[in-house]
């Protein structure tokens, strides 16, 4: 299964996130995320990408190769309507992410999610798909004004709209992007 869409969107009445991701074969996985399991995960995705650029670079020019790269996802990105998938693997009401997982494999990456009820879901996704995941998980963190990079200011005027990220089947070079559930 390949990741079509990511969206994050915040949710006042909750004060988390919600998680929506879709797959070309139309099944949709809802997640929450709270501001402290957000904030890990914005963290640790940064130091996995860091580390995936750093293997043959100094730390420091790691971090600023992950952080250019990391800008120009942002340049690139495409912000379109959120599709719901027809099916819903995990039911319609999101479910809340308890822990998770990142490991680099090759050429991608596995980000587990532990959820209620013993339950696992494991995805295998590309950097770029990585990318844009923190992209949103940072701009609707923002938005929700947690504050939770000490270096960033709250976000003036931010606006209700929810922010998806597409990935165009036209980046055939990445692999596939894969979901399992646990």
């Amino acid at each position: 299964m390949s990741i079509a869409q990511v969206s994050v969107s915040y949710s006042k009445a909750e004060d988390r996130l919600l998680l929506r991701m879709n797959t070309r074969q139309d099944r949709e996985f809802r997640l929450w995320l709270t501001r402290l399991l957000a904030g890990q995960l914005i963290s640790q995705l940064h130091q996995a990408l860091t580390e995936a650029t750093g293997n043959a670079h100094s730390p420091e020019l790691a971090r600023t190769l992950s952080e250019f790269r990391q800008s120009a996802t942002e340049q690139s990105a495409r912000f379109t309507e959120f599709k719901p998938a027809r099916l819903l693997p995990l039911g319609s009401t999101p479910l809340l992410v308890s822990g998770y997982g990142i490991e680099r494999l090759p050429e991608q990456f596995a980000l587990t999610f532990q959820l209620q009820g013993a339950k696992q879901l494991e995805m295998k996704i590309s950097e770029a798909i990585v990318r844009q995941i923190l992209l949103l998980l940072e701009r609707m963190q923002a938005h929700a004004d947690w504050r939770l990079d000490p270096l960033s200011p709250p976000r003036a005027g931010a606006t209700g709209h929810e922010p998806t990220a597409t990935q165009d089947a036209a980046s055939a070079s990445t692999p596939s992007a894969g979901v399992t559930l646990h």
